[in-house]
């Protein structure tokens, strides 16, 4: 919500709120601030851009840096390895860690934070510091057929592996044949010397294989030029440690006076580069996991061998993941986190697409990360943040934030174009940003825009045309955090994320009338009780209903002990299906008769078509065909029409989960929706401000996002408009007997709101919605709010009065515009005059406007009509507003006097108009060819060389190009956006 004539009293009481401070929500601190993906680019590191990058950082409102060392995107070319920079800085030399200590050092200088990945790449955990014997490993073997003859003979083996690392896991013979019987299989370890077997091997055919494991061979990725390297086996905490101290150690070690201060995290970012399959101690964790030796069931993995029968294989396979998991669980999450908690240290994780269940991995560390890209890519993983951040009991939930590619709008995008898909990560439960991202600017602010990081992340550049009034939109991302990081989220619906078999099990999408979260099994089966009529959890979660995965006919008795546990207490528990046995070997076949007592006390002689329920003590279960279903969001309409086809996303966009209409049934039975939305409605558009990215229309439900949280008697509601159109929205709300307040995060005011009415156990309201827009609700017992907080009014104009004629307009120095012109109001890209038709930067309007003293007794509001793209707004020198979304109005009564006023408007736009512009002047610089991804969709041009003008301080040839970058996005032909005060601009008087 923007100003729009509301008149209100800002109250600067902490009083207003219990629990919320209402200085920290209108000027937050460090701690609720955005962090920044800050990309060291190959050795195109100095101190110069250092010092430049963190001052810039510390100016844009952020609060901290995460580090990644970044290099090759191109196989194994480095890319811009010829960029002739002096003194470059080679990663992972003593010129390097000093040059990262100089960071640390001006980091604590400027109040920021600085944190950093494991190791070089963003994937992740390694680098050339790890020994072969310390890296992933994979199993891998060697086979020789023979015919047995009862007699003793020998039999060469080849060791297998690769010359990196290899060590014998175990030799095993057995009959050549598809399928045989365990006891078939027989083991000749003892019998293997020097890479011979002696054997008497029987009458038959029978195949003898040597198994060992073998370094994978799996690098870091992308890795800058003295940072490659293997990465570790998270399987083996001193492999861990190994990696740990190899290049964290080190900085941790050299600024010791910093660490958990200034030096705050260290993360795991993507897991791209292959995962451990074993590990020098795995047979030893699985039989004391599991309870037997796997040596005889080696022959069935990765191979179709079958081991007395499908199923059985089958169950050594799940055995097998499961102690992966566990092992990834607890040497390489927990083992970090342990580590982190010592050092005062928090360790970050995006703990998905490896062998585990993300929830699980999510919780075992101090701060769960997910990420989610403008084109709403990945939303999905912020569920799965959130979720272990409530039910393991962690204030944060963090995500990349606005990761993008190519086509992601690049230099196009705008605050306002990323509005809607940030305030959706918030309701999906994220609640702390690291921008994604900029590179570190090894010229300091000498060229502009400067390095990016390759064709990926949204341009949040330090010489980003829209940095300094770009302030704004960080403290609306700020103020959302502190709100969103208070108490405890609320849900009513707690789904079972299994271990096994995890991806797609659970819902992804965001929530409608109901909130959920997703439970590890390791939780549900330790910390999960049933009292006082919720599922509850030490964090402080609590739960209505808890829904189960398919299963696929298994489940562990230890789960199935648990939740007949949890029913017999009054627990209701949805399924889909019933489980028929254990997953795994472990005390077969007994476990199986247990599985069967279990499911038979719980699941009785439900069928889910005839009988649905069954009374297990004082709760019941209840089996339906159907509980959720993901749906794509209205705005995959845009990507899929504009992209190639079977190329328009790398994951899926965004979803919604809708509950069906018997899981609905069953809610409302015990509780009303959380939030129902009775009316709203707006044009679905995937960036804000860009018409052509239009989908469709999103009504009701649809229109309307929200997530809620409770911190001692006071309900905050975050209610976000997911339409471009202005709402007089109305929606029902779970609370009876408090007052609702809003809290606006777009201004940092706050004020009662006079729409509202209680029906029955719930309270109605009617917010007032700007496109896009959002605000908090909060409702407080009635002694709490102070009577004297202002009320929300909407305005009523009683006169426009239109700002007609020219404006005078300034240019910056060195931008490619003339110094001064006189416009009026419209997009700069209509004018005749180069310079302002591809202008791209900061101009300053001004005008002179006449009020009168029967004027200022009325309210009066500037209504800049159309701005592309932010206005900062200045009445007779005072600054009244910055605006960075629709509608551009904002209250300036206060600042008039009677006669004269100087009106000054600085509009600042993106850089994509003069990188075309630059296109139509000669070309100085030298591009690869254009790099095809798919079809006609194409990623762009990869300068091929830095020239010496770039260091050096040379005159530029052709000397009226403005920009530089070293990936080149732009075509001569391609089309401009609008720019500048584009109007029609007029003061709108209202009554006070």
């Amino acid at each position: 919500m923007k100003t729009k004539g509301i008149i209100l009293l800002l109250i600067l009481l902490q009083a207003v709120a219990r629990g919320q401070d209402l200085r920290q929500f209108q000027q937050p601190s460090a701690d609720y601030r955005p962090w920044i993906f800050w990309d060291w680019v190959n050795d195109m590191v100095s101190r110069k851009g250092i010092t430049s990058d963190l001052e810039q950082f510390k100016k844009f409102g952020l609060s901290g840096t995460l580090i990644m060392l970044v290099g090759s995107e191109t196989n194994n070319r480095q890319m811009w390895s010829n960029h002739h920079m002096p003194n470059p800085i080679v990663s992972q030399t003593p010129e390097f860690f000093q040059a990262w200590k100089f960071a640390a050092e001006e980091s604590a200088r400027l109040g920021l934070t600085i944190s950093t990945q494991c190791g070089p790449g963003w994937c992740h955990s390694g680098g050339p510091w790890i020994k072969p014997d310390q890296a992933v490993q994979h199993i891998a073997f060697s086979e020789v057929h023979v015919e047995g003859t009862g007699k003793i003979n020998s039999y060469s083996l080849p060791q297998p592996g690769n010359d990196d690392y290899t060590a014998d896991i175990s030799t095993v013979a057995f009959p050549d044949r598809k399928e045989i019987a365990p006891g078939e299989v027989i083991d000749l370890s003892r019998q293997m010397h020097q890479g011979k077997v002696e054997w008497a091997a029987p009458s038959g055919k029978w195949i003898i294989r040597r198994y060992a494991i073998r370094n994978a061979r799996a690098y870091n990725r992308p890795a800058p030029i003295g940072g490659k390297g293997f990465e570790c086996d998270k399987l083996d905490k001193d492999a861990v440690d190994a990696m740990f101290n190899g290049m964290v150690g080190r900085y941790l070690q050299d600024s010791p006076a910093l660490v958990g201060k200034t030096i705050r995290a260290f993360e795991a970012d993507s897991w791209e580069v292959g995962n451990p399959e074993w590990s020098v101690n795995f047979k030893d964790e699985f039989i004391k996991r599991r309870g037997y030796d796997p040596s005889p069931w080696l022959i069935t993995y990765k191979t179709d061998q079958i081991v007395g029968s499908a199923e059985r294989t089958q169950r050594f396979q799940n055995d097998l993941y499961l102690t992966q998991t566990d092992l990834f669980a607890e040497n390489f999450f927990t083992h970090l986190s342990k580590k982190a908690d010592s050092l005062g240290m928090e360790f970050m994780t995006e703990p998905y697409t490896g062998p585990f269940d993300p929830v699980r991995m999510a919780g075992r560390v101090q701060v769960p990360m997910a990420e989610f890209w403008v084109s709403t890519e990945r939303m999905n993983t912020i569920r799965w943040a959130a979720s272990a951040a409530n039910t393991y009991g962690r204030k944060v939930a963090a995500a990349e934030a606005f990761t993008g590619r190519w086509n992601d709008g690049n230099w196009k995008m705008d605050p306002y174009a990323l509005k809607r898909v940030g305030d959706l990560a918030f309701c999906n439960g994220l609640n702390k940003m690291v921008l994604h991202g900029t590179a570190l600017q090894p010229w300091g602010m000498d060229w502009r825009p400067g390095m990016n990081m390759f064709f990926w992340g949204t341009m949040f550049v330090p010489g980003q045309t829209w940095w300094e009034p770009g302030k704004a939109w960080v403290n609306y991302i700020s103020r959302c955090q502190y709100m969103l990081q208070q108490g405890v989220n609320v849900a009513d619906v707690v789904g079972l994320m299994p271990t096994l078999n995890w991806k797609g099990a659970m819902p992804g999408g965001l929530h409608k009338l109901y909130n959920y979260d997703l439970v590890s099994e390791e939780t549900l089966i330790k910390d999960m009780a049933y009292t006082d009529g919720y599922f509850s959890l030490p964090s402080g979660a609590r739960y209505k209903v808890l829904f189960l995965p398919k299963t696929k006919g298994t489940m562990d008795p230890k789960i199935l002990a648990k939740l007949l546990q949890l029913a017999t207490q009054g627990g209701l528990i949805v399924c889909e299906d019933k489980p028929l046995r254990a997953p795994g070997l472990s005390d077969y076949p007994q476990v199986d008769k247990q599985v069967g007592q279990l499911v038979e006390q719980l699941w009785g002689n439900t069928d889910g078509k005839t009988s649905t329920t069954h009374q297990v003590g004082k709760g019941k279960l209840v089996w339906m065909p159907e509980i959720w279903q993901d749906t794509f969001d209205s705005e995959r309409k845009y990507f899929l029409e504009t992209r190639t086809k079977g190329f328009e996303f790398w994951e899926d966009p965004a979803k919604t989960v809708h509950w069906s209409a018997p899981f609905l049934k069953l809610l409302r039975e015990m509780t009303p929706p959380d939030v129902q939305v009775l009316k709203a409605s707006g044009k679905a558009v995937a960036w804000g401000g860009m018409p052509e990215t239009a989908s469709g229309m999103r009504e009701g439900e649809d229109a309307i996002a929200w997530t809620h949280r409770k911190v001692d008697h006071t309900d905050i509601y975050f209610i976000s408009n997911q339409t471009e159109t202005s709402n007089q929205a109305e929606l029902l709300f779970r609370v009876k007997d408090k007052v609702p307040v809003l809290w606006d995060p777009e201004t940092g005011k706050v004020y009662r709101t006079t729409q509202w009415t209680v029906d029955g156990d719930r309270t109605q309201i009617t917010l007032p919605l700007s496109p896009f827009g959002a605000v908090f609700v909060l409702f407080k017992p009635k002694n709490d709010v102070p009577a004297d907080v202002s009320p929300y009014r909407e305005e009523h104009f009683t006169q426009d009065l239109p700002v007609k004629g020219k404006w005078q307009v300034r240019f910056p120095k060195g931008w490619g515009a003339p110094a001064k012109a006189v416009l009026d109001p419209g997009s700069w890209t209509d004018d005749q005059t180069f310079g302002i038709k591809y202008f791209s930067g900061t101009a300053t309007y001004t005008k002179a406007i006449h009020i009168t003293p029967q004027q200022l007794q009325s309210g009066i509001m500037l209504d800049l009509g159309e701005v592309k793209h932010i206005a900062e707004v200045y009445v007779n020198g005072k600054p009244a507003d910055t605006l960075w979304k629709p509608p551009f109005r904002t209250a300036i009564g206060h600042l008039l006097k009677p006669g004269q006023n100087k009106l000054t408007v600085k509009i600042s736009n993106t850089w994509w108009n003069r990188m075309v512009g630059d296109e139509q002047l000669p070309e100085d610089l030298e591009w690869l060819p254009k790099l095809r991804y798919a079809g006609n969709d194409y990623k762009g041009y990869e300068l091929k060389e830095f020239p010496s003008w770039v260091w050096t301080g040379e005159p530029r040839p052709s000397k009226d190009r403005i920009t530089f970058t070293p990936w080149r996005f732009v075509e001569k032909n391609s089309p401009l956006q609008p720019a500048g005060l584009i109007g029609p601009v007029c003061l709108k008087l209202y009554g006070k």
